[in-house]
C-alpha cells in the first residue's frame, strides 16, 4: 500500500532554492492542462522542495496536500493513497483527515487493496462514529467485527494449518492493513504493537525497507511505548544479521544503548557490537578460550 520513501517515485535531487515564480508556471500549466507529462512535471517540482525542506513542516504539509489534490485530479489512485498517507500520518490534526481517510478507502478499493480497505473503514467508525459516511462505509464490508478482530483473523490467514510455509499475498495485505489501523487510530495502545507485528512480517517477507521504516514509525511516534525499545534494537539487529552492513549495525546498536541505557537488551547490543564482522568460528572459537582461562 504505502512505498517507503515518499520521493521514491522520482529519483530526483536539486540543489536550488524554492521557486515560487516556476512553481506557479508549473500550477497553472497543470490546471489548465492536466496531463500525465504536467503532471509529472509539478509532482516532481514538489517533491524537490520536499527534499530541500525537510525541516519545515508547514511546507513539507501544504505541499502533501497539493500533491494529493493533484492526483485526485488525474484520478492516480496509487498516488493518492501514497500522499494521503503521508499527509494523515503526520498532520492528523488537519480538518479534512476524515475526507482524506474516505478518499483513501475509495482509492484503495480500486486498486484492488481490500483488506487495508476494510481496517480503515473499521478504524473510521470508531475514530469518527458521528460521521454520516460510517453507515455507507461498513456497509461495504463482508463481515461485521472489530479492527482488532479482522488483524487477528489476517494474522491467522498467513500460515495455513495444513501448511509449513506462509501465504505470501497474505503477509503483503497484513502488513498493508496493519498501516492502516495505525493511520486512522494513531492513539490506540495497539497501533504501535500491530506495526511492530507488520515489521516482523516485513522482515519475513525480506521487504527491509518496509520493515525498517515500521520499526521507524515506532520509535518516532510512540517512543514511551515498550515496542518502541525493541524496535530501537531490531534496527541494529536486521543491519547486523540480514543485511550484513556492520558500520550501520553498530551505529544503530549504540543509538540503542543510548536511548535505552537501562534496557535488559543493553548487553545483548553490547555484546553483538563486539562480534560484528566476526564468523561463526571466531566466536566460538573466543568463547573457548575465555572459558578455559
Amino acid at each position: 500500500m504505502i512505498p517507503v520513501v515518499l520521493l521514491g517515485f522520482f529519483a530526483c535531487k536539486s540543489n536550488q532554492k524554492f521557486d515560487a515564480e516556476k512553481i506557479g508556471k508549473l500550477e497553472a500549466d497543470f490546471n489548465s492542462s492536466p496531463t500525465d507529462t504536467t503532471y509529472d512535471k509539478l509532482i516532481t517540482a514538489y517533491l524537490e522542495i520536499m527534499q530541500e525542506h525537510k525541516d519545515e513542516p508547514a511546507l513539507i504539509e501544504d505541499l502533501l496536500s497539493k500533491c494529493s489534490a493533484a492526483s485526485i485530479k488525474m484520478n492516480n489512485c496509487r498516488q493518492t493513497v501514497i500522499f494521503l498517507n503521508n499527509l494523515i500520518k503526520n498532520h492528523y490534526a488537519r480538518k479534512d483527515t476524515p475526507d482524506n481517510i474516505v478518499k483513501m478507502i475509495e482509492c484503495l478499493r480500486n486498486i484492488g487493496k481490500n483488506e487495508a480497505a476494510d481496517i480503515l473503514t473499521l478504524c473510521f467508525g470508531q475514530a469518527f462514529p458521528g460521521d454520516n459516511r460510517k453507515v455507507e462505509l461498513e456497509a461495504k464490508l463482508q463481515k461485521q467485527q472489530t479492527p482488532e478482530e479482522y488483524l487477528v483473523d489476517l494474522a491467522k490467514s498467513i500460515f495455513p494449518d495444513t501448511l509449513n510455509t506462509y501465504d505470501k499475498e497474505k503477509a503483503f495485505n497484513y502488513v498493508d492493513a496493519c498501516e492502516a489501523y495505525a493511520l486512522v487510530l494513531p492513539n490506540s495502545d495497539k497501533s504501535p504493537e500491530f506495526l511492530f507485528s507488520a515489521a516482523q512480517t516485513s522482515k519475513l517477507l525480506t521487504t527491509y525497507d518496509k520493515c525498517l521504516s515500521l520499526f521507524d514509525w515506532i520509535v518516532e511516534k510512540y517512543p514511551k511505548h515498550a515496542k518502541a525499545e525493541n524496535a530501537c534494537f531490531m534496527k541494529g539487529f536486521l543491519f547486523d544479521n540480514d543485511l550484513k552492513d556492520t558500520a550501520t549495525a553498530r551505529k544503530f546498536y549504540l543509538e540503542f544503548i543510548t536511548k535505552y541505557p537501562k534496557s535488559e537488551f543493553v548487553d545483548d547490543a553490547q555484546m553483538l557490537i563486539q562480534n560484528l564482522g566476526k564468523s561463526e568460528e571466531q566466536i566460538l572459537d573466543e568463547l573457548q578460550k575465555k572459558n578455559a582461562k
